[in-house]
């Protein structure tokens, strides 16, 4: 209610709620009672046109500004740190389970207001945010990075047959070839929403997916059990393309391309957690990513480059080599902006439930 949902307009006019995923969210703290731990955070993402929260997932973007938060408030120790030094966050996810630390540069009297760090979809530079997912395979499923033990599913679109990875780490991902749905990759929002029919074929890639990952029981559970995971995702090879500002960018500027669905639509950008999951497949080689990026078996640190509708952003994962020959997921991360806009209260409807 305070979100300003439902609104069937999907405006959220009567709340502070933005009418979009991005700006639907909670983030609900508090300080951590944990060992190794500075704050507890659970997310939140508050659907717009109906009175829903799915708490099945987290949110990479609100990640840091939990950062933030926990050190505004001095829960991270010792709060002095020397300016232009890098205080780490250690953060406890509780939708996922998972530890994840985020360096947050410090200021004369406590964390930056200000840095040259642009974030490709956000409209001025600030301080540079690093998140670091520690070994974030099973995140949301409980099932490990291959939530169905196959690098590649066959899922049904239309009457004929698609492949897919469905991945497990940071948030549940699902990654689909462009060109399997008349796409490049290298689209606007505006594009694919405007695509006839598309977005109903992924909402039923999406459905599937979750059935096989385990997160419902039968696809048509899934728009309303957890609309918010797994998130799906257009793959495809570098190419040359246009951001949704008017930006040029070249293939040899990054590796892979892709677009990413939130909550049914088109992402302006794409997700910290689907970046996570991404990269995770990237080192997988016989995955629809690995396919794209070369991927082998890798050990130690990988770096890849996604373009995005925005721009392009650079992933990191820390592989390491295990006793059969393969790879395990230690870490996984990027890099982000969060500053204080405001600190106040927020003032509930008189008779509004849970009040």
């Amino acid at each position: 209610r305070m979100m300003g949902s439902p609104d069937p307009s999907g405006r959220q006019l009567d709340g502070i709620g933005g009418g979009s995923s991005s700006t639907s969210k909670v983030a609900i703290l508090s300080r951590s009672t944990r060992p190794g731990f500075d704050v507890d955070y659970l997310f939140g993402q508050v659907a717009t046109d109906c009175a829903l929260i799915d708490y099945s997932g987290n949110c990479g973007n609100l990640t840091a500004a939990v950062a933030l938060f926990a050190a505004e408030r001095g829960w991270t120790a010792p709060h002095q740190a020397a300016a232009g030094a890098l205080r780490s966050t250690r953060i406890w996810q509780a939708n996922t389970a998972q530890r994840i630390e985020v360096d947050v540069p410090w200021g004369l009297n406590g964390p930056a207001e200000v840095g040259s760090f642009a974030e490709p979809g956000v409209s001025f530079a600030g301080p540079e945010l690093h998140l670091r997912f520690f070994r974030p395979a099973g995140a949301g499923c409980g099932r490990g990075l291959l939530p169905t033990g196959q690098v590649k599913e066959l899922l049904d679109d239309g009457g004929r047959r698609v492949s897919a990875t469905l991945v497990d780490a940071g948030n549940p991902m699902v990654f689909v070839r462009a060109h399997d749905f008349g796409c490049r990759g290298t689209e606007t929002p505006q594009q694919l929403a405007a695509s006839p029919g598309l977005l109903a074929r992924l909402a039923w890639i999406r459905a599937q997916a979750a059935a096989r990952m385990g997160l419902v029981e039968h696809p048509e559970e899934a728009d309303h059990t957890c609309p918010a995971t797994p998130k799906v995702a257009l793959v495809g090879p570098a190419a040359d393309y246009r951001t949704s500002s008017g930006v040029e960018i070249r293939a040899d500027q990054y590796d892979v391309c892709a677009r990413v669905l939130s909550m049914g639509q088109p992402h302006g950008a794409f997700t910290g957690t689907g970046a996570i999951a991404l990269v995770a497949a990237a080192t997988l080689p016989d995955s629809l990513v690995g396919e794209l990026s070369s991927g082998s078996s890798l050990t130690g640190t990988f770096r890849l480059r996604l373009g995005h509708p925005a721009g392009t952003m650079e992933l990191t994962a820390e592989v390491a080599a295990t006793a059969d020959q393969g790879g395990e997921l230690n870490c996984a991360g990027f890099s982000r902006t969060a500053r204080v806009l405001m600190d106040g209260w927020l003032v509930p409807p008189v008779g509004a439930h849970g009040f």
